[in-house]
């Protein structure tokens, strides 16, 4: 997870802009981009990163989990 368990998010965006200009030549015509626990924000460097690469924001979606209070 870049800038968390990477350094910096450098070798994601790189990777990021590989896959894309891959699949445009490809032929696909969708790409879909999920970022982990998103800041309210939005300012991010994933944000500016997908930005970079022409995402816009879909939608936004929360997670919800559940522990039962047993479980450890």
């Amino acid at each position: 997870m870049p800038g968390i368990m990477a350094p910096s998010f450098d070798l994601d965006a790189m990777l990021g802009e590989a896959m894309v200009r891959d699949g445009l030549a490809a032929g696909a015509k969708l790409f879909v981009a999920d970022i982990e626990a998103p800041r309210a924000e939005r300012d991010g460097p994933a944000y500016r990163n997908y930005a970079r690469l022409g995402f816009k924001l879909a939608y936004f979606r929360s997670h919800y989990s559940y522990l039962p209070a047993n479980s450890g």
